[in-house]
């Protein structure tokens, strides 16, 4: 009886029309040379496919509720449709990028339209500003409830959210150079996934929060009930959504340099003379680098803490936002000192590390 799943999914289907008759008029009138009709025609065959999709998803809807309303049980068929669709988008763009345009042979340049990183950057900062005042927004309209718990809570989500927002601009390049969609295709199909599940699990924290708040008020409308389930769930909610959106950053930091960039910071080889005055007999040796291993050894740690919180918190909502919170500030004081191990522009990257160990 809910026409919900039929207008979400209609609207996205008359979306892709939308973007697809803008595709044919920039085929037929666009100015430049033959990479826009690449262009236009591999993104034209990609909307086509979603596009099918959500006509699919349209019409289970719609034969739910104009048809079948009358009957008991959910149907999900429509939301798997929905989801099918972004799965194969995805895929459709990460197969093209890294497997299909580099086997043509031509310059990247000749069939695609560069990208203006300097635009994509500011857009990339802007959406997750919208993220993160999402989770702000979550917390703000919620009605008060009496007791001090409403404040802890209330007060460690606005800080959390803060700390998160100074995390993740800390964290990224602020040179297009640097950037990772200019270092690797592969890189920066990867990176834009997981800015996808980082925007996901961001809203989810925030969303945490408000069901926190909401069950404060339902506890006090009903004389202090509680329902411990419900609570645990919540918890688990929260602790799994910000684990997400810790690892989903650090793939996304770790991008921007690439894996085995970050791996070769770990050891050095070196030349080690045993005269001090380098003219006896020269050996070489590789030296681990102890604080880079034991930034990513406690990144590590706090990863899994997080991840397992809400198993050893159980039902205590307001410690969970307590326990959030001090998660938060560790990573925020364990990424700036990591940063200066594994630094996310070029410039700093080619910096050699100084070495505790000596020969």
């Amino acid at each position: 009886t809910d026409p919900t799943t039929f207008i979400f999914s209609l609207s996205l289907m008359i979306g892709d029309l939308i973007f697809m008759s803008w595709y044919i008029d920039v085929k037929k009138n666009g100015i430049g040379g033959e990479e826009i009709k690449h262009h236009i025609r591999s993104d034209l065959l990609r909307k086509s496919i979603s596009a099918i999709f959500y006509a699919l998803a349209a019409f289970s809807a719609g034969f739910d509720y104009f048809i079948m309303s009358d009957q008991n049980g959910v149907n999900h068929v429509p939301m798997i449709l929905l989801f099918s669709a972004f799965v194969i988008s995805m895929m459709y763009i990460y197969v093209e990028l890294t497997f299909f345009l580099p086997r043509t042979g031509l310059p990247f340049t000749q069939i695609r339209v560069p990208v203006n990183l300097e635009l994509t950057i500011h857009r990339l900062g802007e959406w997750i500003m919208l993220m993160l005042g999402e989770s702000i927004l979550s917390l703000c309209i919620v009605e008060q409830s009496s007791g001090s718990r409403y404040w802890i809570t209330f007060y460690c989500g606005i800080m959390s959210v803060t700390l998160l927002q100074y995390m993740y601009y800390r964290s990224q390049p602020t040179d297009a150079d640097d950037t990772v969609m200019r270092r690797s295709s592969f890189g920066g199909v990867m990176f834009l996934f997981m800015l996808m599940f980082y925007s996901a699990s961001l809203i989810v924290v925030g969303c945490s929060y408000k069901c926190i708040l909401h069950q404060y008020l339902d506890e006090e409308e009903e004389d202090g009930e509680v329902d411990l389930d419900r609570n645990r769930r919540i918890n688990h909610m929260f602790c799994w959504s910000l684990a997400v959106s810790l690892f989903t950053l650090d793939i996304m930091v770790v991008s921007h340099r690439g894996f085995q960039a970050h791996f070769e910071r770990l050891t050095s080889v070196i030349e080690c003379s045993d005269d001090e005055n380098g003219v006896g007999t020269t050996t070489t040796r590789r030296l681990f680098h102890k604080k880079a291993i034991m930034v990513i050894l406690i990144d590590l740690t706090l990863l899994a803490t997080t991840a397992t919180l809400s198993l050893w918190v159980g039902e205590d909502m307001t410690l969970m936002s307590v326990m959030g919170l001090v998660i938060v500030v560790l990573e925020v004081l364990l990424r700036t000192r990591g940063l200066r191990y594994f630094p996310v522009s070029k410039k700093a990257m080619a910096v050699a590390l100084s070495y505790d160990d000596d020969c």
